[in-house]
């Protein structure tokens, strides 16, 4: 019997195992038991637009907001470097990235935000690839009033709009009670 062909994760090297070459941000998907790795906060993304939505990744590539806490919910800030965070749904195992044109999904390859704390105590997330080409303005992750995910590039899409408002609810220190959705 022919051992498994190796798969080649995020980062490029070769592995037996999608996450175990130990140089990706890729990790176990859920019910492996593993926590977040050392540097890594794991938990939600609230938005308090409309009636509030926390920030979910689906696996089919789909980004919006779920009043409920789900599994889909529970995201994994990473820093990439100074103020500069990647964001992973732990329970699909893909990254938020926006397009050229300001529209969010779910992606295999991590996409760099600029993470700024507002006077507000909420956190907004710019892209830091991505920019309006006439202005510079930056582009925002953003949900409105019903969930949906916003383009960056929309008018309302600013750092002072309550819609690009995102307060961090890290869960507890045990991997298990944030699985469950608690």
């Amino acid at each position: 019997m022919r051992p498994p062909s190796p798969s080649i994760c995020c980062g490029g090297r070769r592995a037996a195992q999608p996450g175990r070459c130990g140089g990706c941000s890729a990790l176990p998907g859920p019910g492996t038991g593993a926590g977040p790795r050392p540097g890594r906060r794991r938990g939600r993304l609230y938005c308090r637009v409309g009636i509030g939505f926390h920030l979910q990744l689906h696996p089919d590539g789909r980004v919006d907001g779920a009043h409920d806490a789900s599994p889909l919910s529970i995201l994994e800030i990473f820093a990439v470097s100074q103020g500069i965070v990647g964001i992973r749904g732990v329970f699909s195992n893909k990254f938020l990235a926006m397009s050229k044109k300001g529209k969010l999904h779910a992606s295999v390859t991590d996409c760099q935000f600029r993470e700024r704390f507002q006077e507000n105590s909420y956190n907004t997330y710019a892209s830091a690839v991505h920019r309006s080409p006439r202005s510079g303005r930056q582009w925002y992750v953003a949900l409105n009033k019903r969930g949906k995910a916003k383009r960056g590039c929309s008018p309302r899409a600013r750092p002072q709009h309550v819609s690009t408002h995102f307060l961090p609810r890290f869960c507890s220190p045990s991997p298990d009670r944030c699985r469950e959705g608690l």
